[in-house]
């Protein structure tokens, strides 16, 4: 489970980003003294999204030999 307050002085965090795929937040920021938490990595959405990067850019390198040929 995420960290809710702050080590330095105690405010509860606010999310400051999530992941684009799934929303769950990815790291967190601290209202009274600024401090932020560790950027978590989602494993599963790093390689959801080369997969589909990889996929994407496959479909456009085959249009254009279809197009060419």
């Amino acid at each position: 489970m995420p960290e809710t307050l702050c080590r330095s002085c105690g405010t509860e965090l606010r999310p400051k980003s999530s992941c684009e795929l799934c929303g769950v937040t990815l790291n967190m920021v601290c209202p009274g003294c600024g401090n932020f938490t560790d950027d978590m990595v989602h494993l599963d959405c790093v390689l959801a999204r080369r997969l589909l990067a990889l996929s994407s850019s496959s479909s456009s390198s085959s249009m254009t030999t279809t197009a060419a040929g």
